[in-house]
């Protein structure tokens, strides 16, 4: 759902999509292998940075926790974590 309380806590699609495609492109252009296919570990740092740019937004403990879960995933991925 994109209206009610979806929009006040993400704001109309658009803007929203804007900021996350912004973090996207700037984590894509200075990632280690630029030229390469998106990994697992890239879509998990890549939804830690969807979150950012709704908390940019309007900050709720949802996204706070998501990227608290996001960033666990990364670590596992990157084989710092069981």
């Amino acid at each position: 759902m994109t209206s009610g309380d979806r929009r006040r806590d993400y704001d109309h699609p658009i803007p929203n999509h804007a900021r996350i495609a912004e973090l996207w492109n700037a984590y894509l252009e200075i990632r280690k292998d630029r030229e390469g296919i998106i990994t697992p570990y890239d879509a998990a740092i890549m939804m830690i940075l969807l979150k950012i740019a709704r908390a940019a937004h309007t900050p709720t403990r949802d996204s706070f926790v998501d990227i608290a879960g996001y960033a666990r995933c990364a670590a596992q991925i990157a084989g710092l974590e069981k």
